[in-house]
């Protein structure tokens, strides 16, 4: 799935109430397609479990991510393993991730974060 695909299943996620799980992971949504599905994340009320792993995400994605976990009150699982975030990304997730109060499962491994983004 590329970010043609995200903008497709983004509006198909806002027109549904009954999916609470989506695993985009090993696809190749990067960016575009990430900013695609937490448009979506911001009006999907029942989705508690996002799966973004090894899709080449940056810390641009990460930021489009961010604001949308802040601005849901479902998500409680996010797997963004295995992507480019990196301290930069790491520190857009972080942002989000103090003010998500239901969010109790965040994967970061395999994302170059250095001891700076670890802050």
């Amino acid at each position: 799935i590329t970010a043609v695909g995200a903008e497709a299943l983004g509006n198909a996620l806002q027109e549904t109430t009954s999916i609470s799980r989506v695993d985009l992971s090993s696809n190749r949504l990067g960016d575009a397609g990430v900013t695609e599905i937490a448009k979506a994340a911001r009006n999907c009320k029942q989705l508690v479990h996002l799966g973004l792993r090894s899709n080449k995400i940056t810390a641009v994605g990460a930021e489009a991510l961010g604001n949308a976990l802040q601005e849901t009150t479902s998500i409680s699982r996010v797997d963004l393993s295995s992507n480019r975030l990196g301290d930069a990304g790491v520190t857009e997730i972080a942002k989000a991730a103090r003010n998500c109060k239901q969010l109790v499962h965040l994967g970061l491994r395999s994302n170059k974060i250095t001891a700076v983004g670890a802050e």
